[in-house]
């Protein structure tokens, strides 16, 4: 008959649950391979060691293992561990792979009521990655486990339920078995448990009144047993199942007390033989009308169980009749621009200067060779480190914080330590430049609590085309801009779309009373200051189409702090946009060395907030990695 064991273990015991540990460690850190590698070989992602080393062999297919965990990365802090997990479950198949394996249903119970209860801890503690991390750490090396996280049952719906009458107290059943209530304490031990006058627990090893003490642990256990049967008894919804007879000692248990009270004196023997007992029962099934039967055991070797044949229900599909918009979507800066050829279309993650082949072919050779940060290596790992450098910093503090946080990033990211001198000599000349003489401040004059890093926004999206984008820019002729902008949106090509727009900015901070956003660029132009000059900047800029980008940032920040700031007025708030190149600064040449700035004009902005949002809705969505403004 099939059945299930409840209780059979504690959740934090098993191998699920130290394998979804390795798993969420490396999608709190995508770039670290060796974390990566560690999630990639357990049986939950199901990545053997031989595909392992075709992964890594392969740059294409690993750099799109490390694009799928920088997704997971992301929706866990957009949408929480749970929705993250959905998509890695379905992105993996995991559910069909574990259920072809070994006990699968056991093990895939485990995954999903693992993530479930990651979830509710993290959403009711308000934790975020490394807090949730540390929770299920925790969990797995605590001792004792906690009651709350045994196992769940793997499928109930057609097996027997085994649960002892502890557990089963305050739960019901359909139809309950008791088979072995008759089993009880003897009283036989050398020593004696029981309870004094003061109610306190006293261990008899052998005193003189041993033999009194074992007669009154008998009575304590015999009522201790009664009220463990009674909770049996009563667990039953429609009908419960007794076995009783004349069984080895069954005259000292409950059960004998309670059915048969006039022999319940004798100890150490059945004080009734099988008849007698039938006797005594018949007698009370008859007083109890229909609501007692008295049937005798049924015999060894009968007929095996058959499940029931399958009856499934006919089910039929009800029929869309409605319209399904087709143009409805989340766009964004690579949204617009791939079409362009500058990116594939990827889902928006934040920004890390993944420079495009095509714009690095198009560039001339170096004729410098590279030393310092120009030979630091170029891609999307180095833009990843240094934008962790940035994110994770103290500014007011950088002069002794930098170098061992970049120390430890180096090692986090795989880069050798002898870079640590070079790395932190460009974070200062970024932290020490004047942004602009006007402006009169530093990086490092701006602390903690007026940043965010990666600030992430949603803005309701009008039916846009290249042509609305293109018309709004021609607009702007004999404006003060630094580029010109409608030869750049002249480049668009992308079908008509509407939906959301949404995009990071890397960090916004306020200084002074205005508010800036700054993006940062570990774009390799040359091996020379000389190469990050403003010509060579606003070459990079239009290279690469950063202006549509800054734009499209403005009008999202523009919203975000008319929501939050009290009379806000673009022209007296919002300072401006920085594209700060971090190879090419230097903190003697000032801000003409690798710093581009923008403050585009308030005309521009509101064409473009004219051209872009649904002006009927009026939500706007933005959601900070770290703080609230």
């Amino acid at each position: 008959i099939p059945s299930v064991l409840c209780s059979a273990g504690n959740l934090f015991d098993s191998d699920e649950a130290a394998e979804i540990l390795c798993f969420l460690r490396a999608v709190a850190e995508p770039a670290n391979e060796r974390l990566l590698r560690s999630a990639l070989v357990t049986d939950m992602v199901g990545v053997s060691g031989d595909d392992l080393a075709l992964l890594m062999a392969d740059e294409s297919c690993w750099e799109r293992v490390l694009a799928e965990f920088r997704l997971y990365h992301e929706l866990w802090g957009a949408g929480g561990c749970m929705a993250m997990a959905m998509r890695f479950l379905e992105l993996r198949r995991v559910r069909r792979r574990i259920l072809s394996l070994s006990a699968g249903e056991r093990r895939l119970t485990n995954i999903l009521h693992c993530f479930e209860t990651v979830h509710g801890a993290a959403d009711a503690e308000n934790l975020g990655m490394e807090g949730t991390i540390a929770w299920l750490a925790e969990r797995i090396a605590e001792e004792p486990k906690r009651e709350e996280h045994e196992i769940r049952l793997e499928t109930d719906a057609q097996a027997v339920q085994l649960v002892t009458i502890h557990k089963s107290k305050g739960l019901e059943y359909p139809i309950v078995f008791c088979p072995f209530c008759w089993a009880e304490y003897g009283g036989r031990e050398a020593a004696t448990l029981f309870h004094d006058e003061k109610r306190t627990t006293v261990v008899d090893i052998g005193s003189p009144e041993l033999e009194a003490h074992r007669r009154q642990a008998v009575q304590e256990s015999l009522a201790e047993s009664l009220r463990l049967l009674y909770v049996a008894l009563t667990r039953a919804r429609h009908r419960c199942y007794l076995a009783w007879g004349a069984f080895k000692d069954a005259g000292e248990s409950a059960m004998h007390y309670l059915l048969h009270p006039e022999a319940a004196a004798v100890k150490g023997q059945v004080a009734l033989g099988d008849a007698e007992m039938l006797a005594d029962l018949s007698r009370l099934a008859g007083a109890a009308g229909n609501s007692i039967a008295v049937l005798p055991l049924p015999e060894a070797g009968g007929a095996s169980y058959a499940p029931p044949a399958a009856n499934p229900d006919a089910f039929g599909c009800r029929t869309f009749n409605g319209a399904v918009e087709q143009d409805w979507r989340v766009t964004s800066f690579t949204s617009f621009t791939a079409a362009a050829g500058h990116r594939a279309q990827a889902p928006e993650l934040p920004d890390r200067d993944e420079t495009p082949l095509a714009t690095e072919a198009g560039r001339p050779p170096a004729e410098t060779p590279p030393t310092g940060i120009f030979a630091f290596p170029k891609g999307a790992a180095a833009g990843i480190f240094f934008h962790e450098i940035f994110e994770s910093l103290d500014f007011t503090v950088a002069d002794e914080a930098t170098p061992p946080l970049v120390a430890e990033l180096l090692k986090k990211h795989g880069f050798p330590p002898e870079w640590r001198e070079t790395v932190s000599g460009m974070v200062m000349d970024v932290l020490h430049t004047r942004l602009a003489p006007e402006e009169g401040f530093t990086l490092a004059e701006v602390p903690m609590g007026r940043r965010i890093a990666e600030l992430e926004f949603f803005f309701p999206l009008a039916f846009v085309s290249p042509e609305r984008l293109k018309s709004a820019a021609e607009r702007w002729t004999g404006m003060e801009l630094p580029l010109d902008m409608a030869e750049l949106f002249s480049r668009l090509s992308f079908a008509r779309v509407k939906g959301m727009v949404r995009g990071f900015m890397d960090m916004v901070f306020e200084e002074g009373g205005r508010f800036y956003i700054v993006d940062w660029k570990s774009n390799h132009l040359g091996n020379r200051t000389a190469d990050y000059g403003q010509a060579e900047l606003r070459r990079e800029m239009e290279r690469n189409l950063y202006p549509l980008q800054y734009l499209l940032y403005t009008v999202a920040f523009s919203r975000y702090l008319h929501l939050r700031v009290d009379g806000y007025d673009y022209d007296r708030h919002f300072g401006g946009v920085y594209y700060i190149f971090l190879r090419g600064v230097d903190a003697e040449g000032g801000s003409q060395s690798g710093i581009f700035f923008d403050r585009p004009p308030r005309g521009v902005i509101e064409d473009l907030t004219e051209a872009l949002i649904q002006q009927d809705e009026q939500h706007f969505l933005s959601r900070a990695a770290h703080h609230a403004c």
